[in-house]
């Protein structure tokens, strides 16, 4: 998804938190927002990235019921 600009700044994440949530280093985080795999909107504040948190939420929630279904 494409750079997005914060309204508020409770609407975005910090990578370490959402690294937290998914269980991965925040590498990864960063490495999945790159390559799609973790689609949601972002914004970049120089060398900070932060994730919208609705879109993680929303992304999350697919996640988990997929893997509930599999």
């Amino acid at each position: 998804m494409p750079y997005s600009t914060p309204t508020m700044p409770s609407e975005y994440m910090r990578v370490a938190d959402v690294a937290a949530r998914l269980d991965v280093d925040p590498r990864t985080v960063l490495a999945m927002l790159r390559d799609g795999r973790l689609p949601v909107r972002f914004a970049r504040f120089g060398a900070t990235t932060r994730i919208h948190r609705a879109d993680f939420e929303k992304d999350l929630e697919q996640r988990n019921a997929a893997a509930i279904h599999a």
